[in-house]
């Protein structure tokens, strides 16, 4: 089991990685956003975790060539990535990944913590879950809102992320290569069956193993792919390798193309950060370096509490210590009363006992 853990654990940093980059390279150099019909009463207003969300659309700006002045300080914000039939990207819909992403502007660095899906947390309103759920109860705010109440954490900002729009943006860039094995080539015509029904596409079925240009269905069908050798493990790495393909692509894209792709990609993403402070932070984000990543928890007991399976920490207050310690560089970290309280319900729930430690890996 460990073992399997701790593959899954490389991969799922893979995959942080890769969307940050993701994001912060296909907006680079593009043209500003504007969120179509939202009114702001002010320029400087400031969003907050209240503030709901809103889906992304992008046009040509004509402000061009402004300097930007360096922003100073860090900040956090977390990124929520979920694969939704409808393309809905609040409530309804699980976040398969989750990642709380530390901006030190002053170094310029970034610091990528991911969540494991099945992480055992408090929900509010819901009781103890694993941390997945919280966005399909009550979208990104109630999302943003467990990982503060669990980690001691003061997220505000976030981006929910639809695979979906990964489908749009692999079609504007002219489709990704990617080799299927025999496994994988049995399995993804059930899939590409499906995908065609939800986008209204045509795309043709894999007769055999080999290297293909996917189209977007057939790129989503392919990350989709979940029962074989490898599992929701092997999936996580499918998706990693789509989305590398896109991003390499996206690169050499001109400034015309890049928007394009961007309006594309743009109907995938609900976030509360103005569109002009989208594309500030994404084109900060890809002049940054990525300093370190890594997941938690990193000591838990895997198995099924109260009939379902979660990861639990054990501790909670011990995961929370070395995530701030991970993020923030806080060596003294002191749990709130409330964390201690979710923490020392855990570990009954858990019987006190870890059976996966990934902490050396």
């Amino acid at each position: 089991m460990k073992k399997q853990e701790a593959s899954g654990r490389r991969r799922r940093i893979a995959a942080a990685a890769i969307a940050v980059a993701l994001l912060g390279g296909i907006l680079l150099g593009s043209y500003l956003l504007k969120t179509a019909g939202a009114k702001r009463e002010a320029e400087d207003t400031p969003s907050s975790p209240e503030t709901k969300g809103k889906q992304v659309t992008v046009k040509r700006s004509e402000e061009k060539g402004e300097q930007e002045e360096d922003q100073k300080g860090s900040e956090m914000f977390a990124i929520f990535g979920v694969d939704s039939r409808e393309n809905e990207l609040g409530e309804g819909t699980r976040s398969d990944s989750i990642m709380l992403v530390q901006v030190d502007h002053e170094k310029k660095t970034i610091r990528v913590a991911s969540v494991y899906r099945d992480c055992l947390v408090w929900i509010e309103g819901h009781g103890f879950e694993k941390i997945t759920h919280a966005h399909a109860y009550g979208g990104p705010e109630l999302a943003v809102d467990t990982v503060n109440r669990n980690f001691d954490l003061q997220v505000s900002q976030y981006l929910t992320v639809n695979f979906q729009g990964v489908a749009e943006a692999v079609d504007a860039v002219g489709g990704v290569e990617q080799t299927l094995d025999e496994e994988e080539a049995d399995v993804i015509n059930s899939y590409i069956k499906e995908v065609n029904t939800i986008r209204k596409t045509s795309s043709g079925k894999i007769e055999k193993a080999g290297t293909y240009v996917l189209d977007g269905t057939q790129a989503v069908a392919f990350s989709r792919i979940r029962y074989t050798e490898g599992g929701d493990y092997k999936r996580t790495e499918r998706q990693r390798t789509v989305l590398f393909q896109l991003f390499e692509k996206a690169k050499s894209l001109s400034a015309d193309k890049k928007r394009q792709l961007l309006e594309r990609l743009g109907k995938g993403v609900r976030t509360n950060f103005s569109a002009e402070d989208l594309l500030k932070r994404m084109k900060q984000l890809s002049e940054y370096q990525v300093e370190e990543m890594n997941a938690f928890p990193q000591v838990f007991y895997g198995g099924i509490i109260e009939g379902a399976w979660v990861e639990a920490p054990v501790t909670l207050t011990e995961m929370n210590a070395k995530l701030h310690l991970f993020l923030q560089k806080e060596e003294n970290y002191l749990p709130s009363s409330q964390a201690q309280k979710y923490s020392d319900e855990i570990a009954v729930k858990a019987g006190g006992q870890a059976n996966v430690d990934l902490s050396d890996q």
